[in-house]
């Protein structure tokens, strides 16, 4: 009789414990998504610095072996969660993983040398389009006919924006280098979005970066000697780039991936762009142009216009996760 009190009490209380647990899942959904796209977005400014003293193979390398360190001293303090270690049949995609994230980050510090900023950020605008057409093809997820507007709005205010801010649009060999890194992004997020299930957004990201990490290691000895003659401000930089763009920036983009589809998740980095104006503005008093403010009510127009659709049926498949 007891038994079968408390299992009725259990039951009663279940639909409040939901209810309580999802606006704090949401929560954090939001936060993780505030977090990439605020880290992501100022990581430009950092690459920017950079680049000027320590060379892109280098950079790239300095930067995920401070990532890999921060992530590991997580992974060990922590005591809600132990480290997930690959399993030895999910080995083929933590390495496809590991390059990807290294050959975005090593094409796009090429790429940033020679290439103009007006086509980089188109040509990495279209990480989301790639990646839509990847996870219909992969994942099978389903965009509709409001998901496939919301992206070629987006985009068309990519572009906007990039011809207003820049006039020389001329391709050079340069421009490889960024397409290639588009691609390379947008592989790495629908290809970790098969394991986002199965392992928690820490782990994800330390064994990604980590194996990023090792394909750099040949540029050990070079990196050691750019670090010596790089000055505190470009070291400042690359720690910066290391902990917050791509530590913590890469274990919240898992996060989100975990809840999210993969072509929503990466229509939001559309974002980016108009964000980088607020941030000039904020910590550099650069006031944005009419261009730039219509450019980012295109691309937010486009970004709500994709994640607003089908959200009960959103709603209901994260609850029932």
């Amino acid at each position: 009789m007891t038994s079968r009190s408390n299992t009725a009490r259990q039951q009663h209380n279940l639909p409040l414990a939901t209810a309580t647990e999802r606006p704090r899942g949401q929560k954090l959904l939001a936060a993780a998504i505030a977090a990439t796209l605020i880290f992501w977005s100022t990581a430009f400014v950092g690459i920017s610095i950079a680049i000027a003293e320590i060379p892109p193979t280098e950079l790239a390398l300095f930067r995920f072996l401070i990532a890999a360190l921060t992530l590991a001293i997580v992974m060990l303090v922590r005591r809600d969660r132990k480290p997930q270690f690959p399993s030895r049949k999910h080995w083929p995609g933590f390495l496809l993983m590991g390059m990807t994230v290294a050959g975005y980050q090593l094409l796009l510090n090429i790429g940033q040398q020679t290439v103009a900023s007006g086509i980089a950020s188109l040509l990495i605008a279209t990480i989301p389009v790639i990646t839509a057409v990847l996870a219909v093809a992969t994942l099978r997820e389903r965009l509709g006919v409001r998901g496939w507007l919301g992206l070629a709005l987006a985009f068309a205010g990519s572009v906007f924006l990039a011809v207003s801010r820049n006039h020389d649009l001329s391709i050079n060999t340069g421009a490889l280098f960024i397409l290639g890194a588009a691609v390379a992004g947008a592989l790495y997020t629908v290809v970790q979005k098969k394991y986002s299930a199965a392992y928690d957004s820490v782990s994800l990201a330390a064994f990604s970066i980590g194996i990023a990490a090792l394909l750099l290691l040949p540029a050990f000895p070079s990196m050691l000697v750019s670090i010596t003659q790089a000055s505190a401000k470009a070291i400042l930089a690359t720690i910066y780039l290391g902990i917050f763009s791509s530590a913590i920036g890469y274990a919240t983009w898992a996060y989100a991936l975990s809840r999210l589809p993969a072509s929503r998740v990466s229509s939001l980095l559309y974002v980016i762009p108009p964000l980088v104006f607020v941030e000039a503005w904020l910590m550099l008093g650069t006031r944005p142009d009419l261009a730039s403010i219509v450019s980012g009510v295109v691309i937010i127009g486009g970004v709500v216009l994709i994640n607003r659709r089908r959200s009960r049926k959103g709603a209901s498949q994260h609850d029932s996760d």
